[in-house]
């Protein structure tokens, strides 16, 4: 007599109702998790890039304020000192944001060709400033603002680190000529 050997094994719709899970499953699922892992951190980082940019503009906007109101005073920009308006801040320069690890230096000087004379130099005019917020970190760019009006930014390499180098007329230009396009 032969006898049919019958195995103990459940069927698959029976293993899903137990909860078994298969290997791919798992894999797959880690590997989603991973990417979605990836793309928040990167779109965290541009965010938190975003919010420093922006809170150095504002105290950019609010150390153009002090300025109007300096000149309003005293009828030039000639001798403006921040520690009047701001307190850790030197007499032209403000490590940003105060009392935590900063991520921009503001300097402010005289708006003229090619020279970084502060407010406070004997040499300087008066009739004009250019507030510049100098990143400390990587990935950040230059910011600057002036008594024109004008704002620009521009990509800025941390190992070359040269005011003087940098070209504020032609991004002046550039946005002169994008004010005159709209």
């Amino acid at each position: 007599m032969m006898m049919l050997y019958k195995k103990n094994r459940p069927s698959p719709a029976a293993a899903v109702m137990q909860g078994g899970v298969t290997l791919l499953e798992l894999v797959l699922v880690l590997m989603l998790v991973a990417v979605l892992y990836f793309a928040a951190s990167f779109s965290y980082a541009v965010v938190v890039q975003r919010i420093q940019q922006n809170a150095v503009q504002q105290q950019m906007s609010r150390i153009a304020e002090y300025l109007t109101v300096y000149k309003m005073q005293y009828y030039s920009y000639f001798g403006f000192d921040l520690r009047r308006y701001i307190q850790h801040a030197a007499v032209d320069e403000l490590s940003f944001p105060v009392g935590a690890a900063p991520y921009y230096r503001l300097r402010i000087v005289e708006l003229t060709p090619r020279s970084a004379y502060s407010l406070q130099d004997a040499r300087a005019i008066g009739a004009g400033w250019l507030i510049v917020a100098i990143p400390l970190r990587a990935q950040l760019p230059l910011l600057w603002r002036n008594s024109l009006g004008l704002q620009c930014q521009q990509p800025w390499d941390l190992e070359n680190s040269d005011l003087q180098a940098v070209d504020f007329q032609h991004c002046m230009q550039d946005v002169a000529a994008k004010r005159a396009e709209s």
